[in-house]
């Protein structure tokens, strides 16, 4: 994303092409200011989603152990 002096904002896609060099139709220069967006991968993803379905059950399994501890 980049803003433009006149306070407009102008987002491209781009696919990065690392055997082109830079200055190509795939891979522009960047300016200062400008915001890159990478977006998350399918296995970050899915750990993500994995997290949110244990997280309840993992929270109740920390706090018998954690208590167990204190008492022996």
């Amino acid at each position: 994303m980049r803003v433009n002096p006149d306070g407009t904002a102008l987002r491209e896609r781009f696919d990065i092409d690392f055997a082109a060099g830079v200055g190509a139709a795939n891979n522009p220069v960047l300016r200062d200011q400008d915001v890159v967006v990478v977006e998350r991968s399918g296995f970050a993803r899915t750990g993500d989603s994995v997290d949110i379905l244990l997280s309840p059950i993992t929270r109740i399994i920390n706090a018998i152990l954690g208590f167990e501890r204190l008492l022996f």
